[in-house]
């Protein structure tokens, strides 16, 4: 049976902002050449959040599941789309050149676990967002 969990997501916006959410119950995410392409264009509003799921049992994933539930496992990455500018820089180039790459639709952006783990919790995300909002503009 495949693990549906592997490789699942959902895409949010909130206000200015482009949230990609990932479950992972093995460890590296992975983005589509479109989540990359769109995480390197628009670097200041797309951001990561992964729940990691690795240590939970098939019993605790078929589960109904509520926010607080969910919180604690949630690692934010605001900064994502600077850390794949440069592998999709040189997947575009790769198009182009004399001899090519195929099915690049294919291709997946892994973010291994030393990336996302070092993101922050939701709570300190939406706190950082709410002062960057709020704050007036030039100070």
């Amino acid at each position: 049976m495949d693990n549906i969990l592997e490789d699942t997501a959902t895409f949010f916006k909130i206000g200015p902002y482009l949230l990609e959410v990932k479950a992972t119950t093995v460890g590296e995410v992975r983005l589509t050449p479109k989540q990359a392409e769109t995480a390197s264009k628009e670097p200041a509003r797309y951001v990561l959040c992964v729940v990691d799921l690795r240590d939970l049992s098939e019993e605790e994933l078929d589960v109904d599941w509520e926010a607080s539930g969910v919180e604690p496992l949630a690692k934010v990455v605001p900064d994502i789309g600077n850390g794949v500018a440069e592998t999709c820089f040189w997947i575009e180039g790769a198009k182009t050149n004399p001899v090519t790459i195929r099915n690049e639709s294919a291709l997946r952006y892994g973010v291994p676990v030393s990336i996302w783990e070092a993101g922050v919790s939701i709570s300190e995300w939406v706190e950082q967002i709410s002062e960057r909002l709020t704050k007036p503009a030039g100070k």
